[in-house]
């Protein structure tokens, strides 16, 4: 039974986007409450753009997007547009997270905080 409304939900989607792609290249600007997404057009109140990927809005609480993809905000991170799980006291530093405490973060590279490199300057 599940199986038939995701098979359903997934054929709406695919006659919606190939009626907003034709609308779309005939030329027609995006309709009010719909945005462009992908070479295409989704309505807002349905659909989330991620990096020209549409995803369903319904699935999307908690969600961010990142690139192309969701993550889920309170498990995962987004770091330059790779997605890696969260852990307290780390951040982004270019694709990876870094220790605050023993690391810094210098053009993207995690370097070694030393008595001589504690600045902030690379």
């Amino acid at each position: 039974m599940a199986a038939d409304r995701e098979k359903e939900r997934q054929y709406k989607f695919v006659v919606l986007v190939l009626v907003v792609t034709v609308c779309f290249h005939a030329g027609v600007e995006a309709f009010p409450g719909w945005i462009k997404c992908g070479g295409g057009q989704i309505p807002a109140f349905l659909f989330r753009c991620c990096g020209g990927i549409p995803y369903d809005a319904t699935h999307m609480d908690g969600r961010s997007c990142c690139g192309k993809h969701t993550y889920f905000m309170e498990k995962e991170v987004c770091c330059d547009e790779v997605i890696v799980k969260r852990i307290e006291g780390k951040n982004c530093c270019g694709k990876v997270l870094y220790e605050q405490a023993t690391e810094r973060c210098c053009k993207d590279q995690v370097v070694a905080k030393t008595a001589g490199n504690a600045s902030d300057e690379c």
